[in-house]
């Protein structure tokens, strides 16, 4: 990277320390073909080194290519130095991987280097060099026609030049002529053949004038039909070399596949490929080249026809010829090296399913493991029968001769009768038992030949098996890593919250948020969610996002593309719940807000009165974005919404590339701003009598106008709605107090004030009824609105009339008829119940049907069961029309026509319940009286789906962030474990007792249940359960085991599920294990650096000792958190909230801020940090001149190195408790601190600095001239008494003695601020 950079002119003769400056700032981007990297006419401070690929310079509209540039060379000095639009497009021509080094960069490593600062910044201010640059690159990049410039994504796709590239990425074929279009010799293609060695000539002329692109469809095609075929030789090569080396069949399919390989091989010397520096390279000789060097080998030793020895050494007349040609042709089982090639490619790539695909190569591994196993077991025992070795052989009676004394025919004496199935079935069932551990015994190795590839084959399946068992847990742990991070992120927030004792509502409203953020976006940073895009690509989906919103806003309209583009990277989202404050009035603000989901209400201070409901394509805070002012009014969450928000930082750092529109937006702003001025002045006068209100058609005409009105308006919505609301309280005011006074509906309102603007009686009052929302606690009902109804019902309900049974009966109808039309709340108390004891009811009704089913129990106490368990399922079909659902956004639907098509429609809804719950038995009526019992049962298996409902149950519930999520996954996995033992058992039973009748030869039969009729079921089941746990748990005990095939296949079966489930049980549980100790794992990691450190730099024991403790005490606090970065990411208004509850007590003890408004001690709050404090630590040190103050929030504090008039004896320790403040002077001046504070106990301070205060009096200027007289007040106070006047013995002439003290005096306007401080 240093190379690169230093043969750019402008960093050339350099010196070499600033060049590894400069490479270590620069950031690498990857760039696929077509991808653009600038767009022409954007403003950009980037320049960009090629390091791998190449890239084409193109005009504007991309319709001309001025020139290719490659490895080495650069683009965008111009933009670097002069911030000057890009003159040109560049697209990566290749894959490419771009430096890109920017103006901010290039400044902090000159910053280090004054003298080549100088010359820098002398280039930069020489205008006539950049206009001979600007003449020169218009010359060179002038375009022969005038068609409009591409300057974002948005553009390509109108144009349809992306549909053009995307046609030119997918041609993957290059065909080379001898002989160009002109006549001429194409030297480019036949030179390289030139110099090659005649006999390397030779070969080269069997290559074809065709090569294919790697990333193409033929070559993708091409390799997904190599790796079937590997796949498909994995299985056919092994059972035609141990098995069916007689087979037709196999032979014809074995050298079908054979064929398809050789030519494979010949066209992997056709595929190109993409050399170092990422250039596709596709010329026949280099791509054979390439391919020599790589697989060659490996495909050529997996072709090779080995077998064709055997005709030179055997006649074909050799008992067993075909055997041993067979065995001979198992190095075409080399070829299977392309699946895990295959299935590693699969998981790299980010848009698969991870998870499925490694579960599915995990099956195939697992497959193809035990056949290969299987076979290599019957070959040990039945090898090829060669003339040398006929007397030690017994025929299979299936074209296989078998060894004397070998597993098989102690497996199986009738070998002479079995078929070729039955002895796969044994070689497997052997093959499966031994490499999984379990081993009943029955089969076992007879010579000492077995009895070493046995054991090399436990070992093995040990190792095959661990590795699959070690794959899922890591597996498992990276998918839960993210979920395990936000949990104890949680986690900590519930204990800070605990710890500071917060209000009840207030923690459970911000657990409901960071809960809800988590099922927006499962706790990734939305506002980093783009980094590490190149920024043309950022600036793409950036401004596809965001440009409808940025061009309504009027001070952005007309703006170019650049800017946009610009502006739409600083956009960041943002989510609240319903009912949270957005911004708060007279709050600081420096943020405009755009709606993109749900609805905001602009309300009043205290929230009671609604002047506006805002939806979304609608913005505001535009003013405050530009002049950091006061909010002017409150705005609400009225549903859960998804705002985007803009600050002014962003925005000021994009407008210094553009000053011309800098100037337009703030001489547009500015404009409006005297505007709103001069109407809020015009307005301001005696108040008006209350207005009476209109007839209904007239005033019902009139809120039309109305809301037409506001939304026209909409570009000055603050200035308005600060009228509105100052308007409206006033107006609500007179009418409480003069509602005694208004004698009749006639008097007439006064006239309006004439203005293009909606007036404070235009403004449509939005009432929200608890009927229409009965969350939303914060906007209450309006009171007068509903009096008249209120009244009526009274009246109806006091009647005399009204008999007392007419009452009942109209109440039950109005009852009646509200709870028809009510939903349930998807999370409510009584679903969680509910659904909980139907996911019971499940278990229970899968146990029961199978257990009947099996075992032919048909106990009336199991049907009438039954058939309780499934009315309630009835009546859960029921109550699920009435359930709302909880949409993709997180917002509750309890619209209840909309909840029942929801249930209609939805898979695994209404269809899928009336499956489970039909009694379909009813058809075993029309069955013989001797198997009516058996179909009953049989029917009822489709009961078992409900099982599906527990995996949907307990996949929800370990989605919940509040939660133990080890004991959810105990409980999960328990019932899948026993449910599955549970069928296995019944399967193991009914394979051998069909129907409740035993079979010979069964493991039944050999156990002595002849007469299964007459043996209870209960003992049945325990010793099929007994199998199965012994069999699963690779115990083997063997006193059951398998007889026949059937059952060896099930054991088979049995035996692998069992090693894959308990593995992946061990595997999920170790990873959740794993992960909730990853917080402690990192923060031990982190004290052994910071001691191991303190170690080599020989730090003090006691000191070293100290530090330990004091991060032993972090730890049991809060798990070692750091708790100013804690909640950083909620929104600021709820921040703000939980900072004033934290504070609350501090505030009321500081002087300086007696009486400040509440917007002040807001921003105050969130200014305010907390420190922690173990035993014997010094909070202040005597002779410290510091600018913070200290609130003592909890703990002791002692004061030390105090002068006493009063004896030793006499004297008494000050010590400091809850509630006192430390340096409250330091917030005004800087002053030497007269003595120590050093902590006796464990404390908790809160600590304000003096510029924080500043900060915030910046934009309070009404309290800076109070602030300021308590601040000469104050530090008169401390001159007299340095330890306050509670104190006045310890005021001696050693404490009075000159105290050190920095800009004492005037101070400097104390901005306000909330910040826990201590003085005495």
């Amino acid at each position: 990277m240093e190379d690169i950079l230093a043969n750019v002119p402008l960093f050339r003769n350099t010196d070499n320390a600033f060049l590894r400056l400069l490479s270590l700032k620069a950031v690498a981007y990857i760039f696929t073909p077509g991808d653009i990297i600038v767009y022409s006419g954007d403003m950009g401070r980037e320049m960009y080194c090629i390091r791998r690929g190449q890239c084409e310079v193109l005009s504007g509209d991309l319709q001309e290519r001025y020139t290719v540039i490659s490895c080495g060379q650069y683009f965008g000095e111009m933009g670097l130095l002069f911030g000057h639009y890009r003159m040109a497009t560049v697209r990566a021509l290749t894959h490419c991987e771009v430096l890109m080094l920017t103006r901010e960069d290039l400044d902090e490593a000159l910053s280090n280097f004054p003298m080549l600062e100088k010359q820098f910044t002398t280039v930069e201010k020489n205008k006539p060099f950049l206009k001979e640059l600007q003449t020169e690159m218009a010359l060179r990049h002038r375009t022969k026609d005038s068609k409009p410039s591409v300057r974002s994504y948005v553009d390509l796709v109108k144009s349809g030049v992306t549909i053009e590239e995307k046609s030119s990425k997918k041609k993957s074929t290059a065909v080379f002529e001898k002989i160009k279009s002109d006549g001429s010799r194409n030297s480019d293609y036949l030179d390289p053949f030139t110099k090659l060695h005649p006999v390397a000539k030779f070969f080269s002329s069997f290559l074809m004038r065709r090569t294919y692109s790697p990333s193409g469809t033929f070559v993708k095609v091409w390799e997904t039909i190599r790796v079937a075929v590997a796949i498909l030789q994995a299985f056919t090569i092994t059972l035609h070399a141990a098995f069916l080396h007689t087979s037709n069949v196999m032979w014809v399919i074995n050298i079908a596949a054979d064929i398809f390989s050789i030519i494979a091989l010949y066209m992997s010397f056709h595929t190109g490929y993409y050399n170092n520096v990422g250039i596709l390279v596709r010329h026949p000789l280099s791509t054979a080249k390439n391919y020599l060097h790589s697989n060659f080998i490996v495909d050529l030793l997996a072709t090779l026809p080995i077998e064709l020895i055997m005709f030179a050494v055997l006649p074909f007349s050799t008992p067993n010829f075909l055997y041993v040609v067979a065995l001979l042709r198992l190095n075409r089982v080399l070829n299977i090296y392309r699946l895990p090639l295959a299935f590693s490619q699969l998981e790299n790539s980010v848009e698969k399913q991870t998870g499925v695909v490694r579960e599915i190569k995990f099956a195939f591994f697992a497959l193809i493991f035990l056949n290969w196993l299987t076979c290599a077991l019957f070959v040990m025992a039945c090898p090829p029968d060669l003339s040398i070795l006929t007397s030690g052989f017994v025929s299979s009676g299936a074209n296989h001769n078998c060894l004397n004394d070998t597993w098989i025919l102690k497996a199986m004496p009738d070998i002479t009768s079995r078929s070729i199935a039955d002895l796969y079935v044994v070689s497997m069932y052997w093959a499966t038992a031994t490499s999984v551990s379990v081993g009943y015994g029955e089969i076992s190795a007879s010579t000492t030949t077995e009895m070493m590839i046995a054991l090399l084959f436990m070992i093995v399946g040990v190792l095959f098996f661990g590795y699959i068992i070690a794959s899922v847990a890591a597996s498992l742990a990276n998918a839960d890593a993210q979920r395990s991070r936000y949990q104890e992120k949680l986690m900590s927030i519930k204990k800070y919250m605990q710890d500071q004792q917060l209000e009840p509502t207030l923690q459970d409203r911000i657990i409901s948020y960071y809960e809800y953020v988590w099922l927006r976006n499962k706790g990734v940073d939305t506002e980093s969610l783009f980094d590490g895009l190149p920024l043309s690509l950022w600036g793409d989906v950036t401004l596809s996002l965001y440009q409808d919103i940025i061009s309504k806003v009027s001070l952005f309209k007309g703006t170019e593309t650049g800017f946009m583009k610009m502006l739409s990277r600083c956009i960041r989202p943002l989510l609240f719940l319903k009912g949270e404050y957005v911004v708060r009035k007279h709050d600081v603000g420096s943020e405009m807000f755009f709606i993109h989901r749900g609805d905001v209400d602009v309300c009043s201070e205290d929230g009671s009165i609604v002047f506006d409901t805002m939806k979304a394509g609608r913005f505001f805070g535009e003013v405050a974005l530009l002049f950091s002012c006061p909010r002017t009014a409150s705005i609400r969450a009225r549903t859960n919404c998804d705002l985007f928000v803009l600050t002014k930082a962003d925005l000021d750092d994009v407008l210094r590339y553009y000053p011309a529109i800098k100037q337009q937006v703030m001489d547009i702003a500015e404009e409006r701003r005297m505007q709103a001025r001069k109407r809020s002045a015009a307005k301001v006068g005696p108040p008006s009598k209350p207005a009476t209100p209109e007839p209904p058609k007239v005033e019902e005409k009139k809120s039309e106008k109305e809301i037409e009105t506001v939304e026209e308006t909409r570009d000055e919505p603050e200035e308005e709605i600060a009228e509105k609301d100052e308007q409206k309280e006033t107006e609500d005011e007179e009418k409480r107090n003069d509602k005694e006074e208004e004698t009749d509906d006639g008097d007439k309102d006064e006239e309006p004030t004439t203005s293009s603007f909606a007036t404070v009686e235009e403004i449509p009052m939005i009432v929200m009824s608890p009927a229409e929302d009965e969350n939303n606690s914060a906007i209450p009902a309006n009171v007068n609105n509903n009096a008249d109804a209120d009244d009526d019902a009274t009246e109806i309900m006091m009647t005399p009339e009204a008999s007392c049974g007419q009452q009942t009966l109209e109440r039950f109808s109005t009852c009646f008829g509200s709870l028809m039309k009510t939903t349930i709340h998807p999370n409510g108390r009584f679903i969680q119940i509910f659904t909980k004891f139907l996911c019971v009811m499940a278990i229970i009704s899968g146990w029961m049907v199978t257990f009947e089913a099996a075992y032919q129990d048909h106990h009336p106490a199991l049907i009438v069961v039954n058939y309780l368990i499934d009315l309630f399922f009835v009546f859960e079909v029921i109550v699920k029309f009435r359930v709302g659902f909880i949409d993709q956004y997180g917002d509750v639907v309890d619209d209840l026509e909309m909840v029942s098509n929801n249930y209609l429609r939805q898979p695994g809804g209404f269809t899928f319940d009336m499956i489970t719950t039909l009694p379909t038995e009813i058809c075993a009526l029309a069955a013989p009286l001797q198997y009516k019992m058996a179909i009953f049962s049989y029917l009822r298996l489709v009961r078992l789906l409900r099982l599906v409902r527990v995996s949907q149950f307990f996949g929800k519930w370990e989605k919940e962030l509040n939660i133990n999520v080890l004991v959810v996954r105990l409980y999960k996995f328990g019932i899948e474990l026993v449910l599955i033992m549970h069928v296995f058992s019944c399967i193991w039973y009914v394979i051998a007792c069909p129907m409740g009748i035993c079979e010979s030869g069964s493991w039944a039969a050999n156990s002595g249940y002849t007469n299964s009729a007459a043996m209870p079921s209960m003992t049945l089941y325990c010793d099929c359960v007994y199998w199965c746990v012994a069999t699963m748990t690779s115990t083997g005990y063997g006193d059951i085991h398998a007889y026949n095939i059937r059952e060896m296949v099930v054991a088979s079966i049995v035996m692998v599920s069992g090693k894959l489930l308990f593995g992946f049980i061990l595997g999920s549980i170790a990873s959740t294990l794993s992960n909730a100790a990853s917080q402690r794992v990192a923060y031990e990691e982190m004290l052994v650096a910071i001691k191991d450190k303190m170690a080599d730099q020989n730090v003090p024991n006691k000191l070293k000792d100290r530090v330990v403790n004091y991060y032993d005490y972090l730890w049991m606090r809060n798990k070692g958190v750091d708790t100013k970065e804690l909640m950083t990411d909620c929104p600021l208004t709820m921040l703000s909230e939980v900072s004033c509850s934290m504070t609350s007590d501090m505030m009321k003890s500081i002087s300086l801020t007696e009486g400040a408004e509440d917007a002040m001690l807001r921003v105050l709050a969130v200014k305010i940090t907390q420190n922690l404090f173990v035993p014997d630590d010094y909070i202040v040190r005597k002779g410290d001149v510091g600018s913070d103050m200290y609130y003592i929030h909890r703990g002791k504090v002692e004061v030390i190195g105090l002068v006493s008039k009063v004896d030793d004896k006499s004297r008494k320790k000050i010590i400091l408790g809850e509630g006192d403040l430390i340096g409250e002077v330091n917030l005004v001046s800087s002053i030497a601190a007269s003595v120590s504070y050093r902590a006796v106990t464990h404390v908790d301070v809160f600590v304000m600095s003096k510029k924080d205060l500043d900060d915030v009096l910046r934009f309070f200027p009404n309290m800076e001239s109070q602030v300021q007289d308590r601040a000469d007040e104050l530090i008169s106070n401390f001159q007299q008494y340095p330890l306050g006047p509670k104190y006045k013995e310890y005021n001696t002439p050693e404490n009075l003695r000159n105290p050190r003290r920095h800009n004492v005096g005037k101070t400097s306007k104390v901005p306000k601020l909330v910040v826990p401080g201590v003085s005495f």
